[in-house]
């Protein structure tokens, strides 16, 4: 069962979409998640919310404020931290939702989002288990592996003059998320630029671009630095072992960082084939285990099979 929602962060409403059990008792446990770079909800993850919900959770998926259906302005703004903080009160408010166990809520990301997990768990305790998917774990390192050193240039430099214009007119202009080959874009991958000219057939509210000031906040953004302060909060890293738009030596780097009870599950695919099968369905039939194992009550010992730090190649 899904309904439509709206949640107030900061005095903006971010629109979700609810998922629940069609047989669902109260107080479950519960799944907060958003998409990526850019993403809006009907962008790739109902399926991933949709599975978890058959399997027993409450799941919260929705968007970011500047996105999709939720609120705020300039439209596509992107600053992480405004994100982290809609991720934060997107749990507040899941966790006053009478389907929802407040003690036992999960946060699940994917690219960007799966950084902003990794964040999370760092920092907001109320989260009892994290699951980032393909995370970008640190936007500078993740900038210098996919853009040319003059396509970095470039940006930087244009960032730089959109400061002072900015400053000056108070208005803003925009930079493609991707682009054909040749086109200055924030995420100069082929494969990126393909997937998302289909978004529009699924996701009507989707937009191929950010506001240039965007670009500031991202180079600075690196959860992997924090990774070390997870030291309580279960985690399960997934992984896809051919991903060159969030590489993987990035992500494991900041997960041996991380001391909490931890899994990596690395899948053969790149960035994208992660969304389809049969890698979604792997990628999910290690996400519910995991969540029984820290979230569901009475269900199997996640750790009983082996170490407390298991990693599945």
């Amino acid at each position: 069962m899904r309904e439509d929602v709206t949640f107030d962060s900061e005095g903006t409403d971010c629109a979700g979409w609810l998922y629940q059990p069609d047989d669902a008792p109260t107080q479950r446990p519960a799944v907060v998640m958003a998409h990526g770079f850019g993403g809006v909800k009907e962008m790739d993850l109902p399926p991933f919310a949709e599975h978890l919900a058959g399997a027993g959770f409450t799941v919260l998926l929705f968007d970011y404020r500047y996105f999709g259906l939720s609120s705020g302005r300039p439209r596509q703004k992107l600053s992480p931290w405004e994100q982290l903080q809609d991720y934060r009160n997107a749990i507040t408010w899941l966790s006053t939702h009478p389907a929802t166990d407040p003690d036992r809520i999960a946060a699940w990301g994917t690219s960007l989002s799966g950084a902003h997990v990794l964040h999370l768990a760092a920092f907001d305790s109320r989260i009892k288990a994290a699951v980032p998917q393909v995370p970008a774990v640190d936007a500078w390192e993740n900038a210098h592996r996919i853009m040319t050193a003059e396509q970095f240039t470039q940006i930087r430099l244009l960032l730089q003059e959109e400061r002072r214009r900015s400053y000056a007119t108070g208005s803003d202009t925009y930079l493609p998320i991707s682009a054909p080959a040749g086109q200055l874009c924030a995420l100069p991958d082929p494969g990126t630029y393909v997937t998302l000219q289909h978004a529009a057939a699924t996701a009507p509210t989707f937009r191929n671009e950010i506001t240039m000031l965007s670009m500031g906040d991202i180079f600075a953004y690196a959860p992997a630095h924090s990774a070390h302060c997870i030291d309580s909060t279960p985690v399960l890293m997934v992984l896809a072992g051919r991903d060159v738009l969030t590489p993987p030596d990035l992500a494991s780097d900041a997960y041996h960082k991380i001391t909490s009870p931890k899994r990596m599950l690395r899948l053969d695919t790149e960035h994208h084939g992660i969304y389809e099968d049969p890698w979604r369905t792997k990628a999910l039939e290690a996400t519910v285990e995991f969540l029984y194992a820290h979230l569901d009550r009475g269900s199997r010992d996640y750790l009983s099979a082996g170490s407390a730090n298991g990693e599945q190649p």
